[in-house]
């Protein structure tokens, strides 16, 4: 009977003492982690400055016309300006005449009746106006005292008149256009008026 030795294993190698990799791990995991938020840093800050928005943002506006590309380049002829005329000076107003007052019109009767009737209440009637006297022409005669100039003697038409109004200082020319009988109108400013009649001086005939 043969010996048999008990049955021992074959030895093993020595296990290599495992490696610890989670520091490792960990240790690359960080800077990965640290790498990227390095580099969103930097794009970040890339993105927010003038000329990268400039350069990521659209262009929606429309370039600006050239406004002297597309002018007419041939101008608009211009109106000539008017000639200027000379202005010469003006001759000055000629001053206006003054008013003539208005004259007081009446009959030669009636005239005559108010100064036989009270001379003096007749004479402030009167005094410095012009009169319109409007009559039947009894007689034309030369002046007393200047014989180049006329009187045309007015009454009412009574025959048998003793006073007349007295229209002095008549031309020549106006006096011989006047029939003894006819009625007329003369104007003039009143003078006097008394025992002689009524005397007008600047007369006219007027009508």
């Amino acid at each position: 009977m043969s010996y048999q030795q008990p049955y021992q294993p074959a030895p093993q190698p020595p296990k290599a003492p495992k490696k610890n990799h989670t520091g490792l791990t960990l240790a690359l995991i960080g800077g990965g982690i640290l790498v990227i938020g390095v580099l969103g840093a930097i794009g970040a800050t890339a993105d927010t400055s003038p000329d990268s928005k400039a350069a990521s943002e659209p262009t929606t506006s429309a370039p600006k016309e050239d406004k002297k590309a597309k002018a007419d380049p041939t101008p608009e002829p211009t109106e000539a300006p008017e000639p200027v005329a000379e202005t010469t000076k003006a001759p000055a107003p000629k001053p206006k005449p003054a008013p003539t007052p208005k004259a007081v019109k009446v009959k030669a009767g009636k005239m005559l009746a108010e100064f036989e009737q009270n001379e003096a209440a007749a004479d402030q009637k009167y005094k410095g106006k012009r009169v319109a006297v409007t009559g039947v022409v009894d007689k034309v005669d030369t002046e007393f005292w200047d014989q180049d100039e006329y009187t045309i003697k007015l009454s009412d038409g009574d025959e048998w008149a003793i006073w007349t109004v007295n229209c002095n200082d008549v031309s020549a020319k106006a006096a011989a256009k006047v029939e003894a009988g006819s009625t007329i109108t003369v104007l003039g400013e009143f003078d006097d008026g008394g025992d002689l009649g009524v005397e007008i001086k600047d007369c006219e005939v007027v009508r």
